[in-house]
């Protein structure tokens, strides 16, 4: 029988990169009833009784947009089309813990069963950031993992202790640590106590000063200005069309010349006038033709989109 373990987390944390990486191969793509967001899941490599479902991006169980709505609906069982999850795996950017931190407490507090990946732990480390992973998981009641999901023998210990989760009896709380498990259940009071009882957490877990990438940091203030911004992603975006229009029209004629030589050849052996070679001149090879002929576009578009995500710019 298999276990449904949803993925959340907010975006642009390395929560999809954890998924494609517990899952490789074994991807199943489609949409959520009613709406165009794209739905991922996939069973967990070396354990395939565990299936992980790759949740939209949300910072917290309020939703502001229909992608939020969809994750809270799931995590909060309120969806009419999924079942529960058994196990909610929050990641979390572990130099950013602030953004999503929030999230594994809101979940821990309504009662739900729940462990903290915390991804990029090698930027981490880099940025000079000293993360206690225990006192962490005393602190929230929820146990917790270190991760970097380029490196596979970090993911298939992700793999390993995530099988080892479904199974364990839920962690309880530290009571003599702190008391994050009596936060509001009003707005905006609740949020703001849970942005004290994050700081208060990340004041007791994590130790030196953060280290920023000053080439990420130059590169932010401008492509995040308000007037310099808008015109660097028109500026983007013009680029990205040309090359789509431009750049793959030469690969196109390549392509669409090779196949018309395809069906000269062909044609020049199967008998003239036949049913037979008009079925494979006409139909097969200009058919196919036809439809291969825009995969340099498709190509390049790719890259373009996959560069901006993996960049964090979308």
């Amino acid at each position: 029988m298999s276990t449904t373990i949803a993925i959340a987390g907010c975006p642009n944390c390395g929560k999809s990169a954890i998924f494609n990486a517990l899952t490789g191969g074994s991807q199943k793509v489609g949409n959520y009833p009613g709406v165009t967001i794209e739905k991922k899941t996939g069973s967990v490599k070396g354990h395939k009784d565990l299936i992980v479902v790759d949740l939209p991006g949300t910072y917290s169980l309020r939703a502001d947009s229909v992608d939020e709505q969809i994750s809270v609906d799931i995590l909060l069982n309120k969806s009419k089309f999924f079942e529960e999850p058994k196990l909610t795996a929050v990641v979390a950017d572990a130099s950013q813990l602030e953004r999503t931190l929030g999230l594994a407490i809101e979940l821990k507090n309504k009662g739900k069963r729940v462990v903290l990946i915390l991804n990029m732990m090698d930027l981490a480390k880099k940025r000079g950031l000293s993360i206690d992973l225990e006192k962490m998981s005393a602190l929230i009641g929820v146990p917790v993992i270190d991760s970097v999901a380029l490196d596979s023998q970090s993911v298939d210990r992700v793999a390993n202790w995530l099988a080892e989760q479904v199974m364990a009896p839920q962690t309880t709380f530290d009571e003599s640590l702190a008391s994050t498990n009596t936060i509001s259940d009003n707005y905006p009071e609740q949020a703001i106590e849970r942005a004290t009882a994050v700081q208060k957490i990340l004041g007791l877990c994590v130790q030196g000063k953060k280290l920023q990438d000053k080439l990420t940091d130059r590169i932010d203030r401008f492509a995040m200005h308000p007037i310099l911004g808008p015109v660097i992603l028109v500026a983007i975006l013009i680029c990205v069309f040309e090359a789509v229009f431009s750049w793959a029209s030469l690969p196109m004629d390549l392509i669409e010349s090779t196949m018309a030589a395809l069906g000269n050849i062909v044609a020049s052996i199967l008998p003239e006038g036949s049913w037979f070679a008009d079925l494979i001149v006409n139909g097969i090879i200009a058919g196919v033709g036809s439809v291969i002929v825009f995969l340099p576009q498709i190509l390049i578009l790719t890259f373009f989109v996959l560069l901006m995500e993996a960049t964090g710019y979308m």
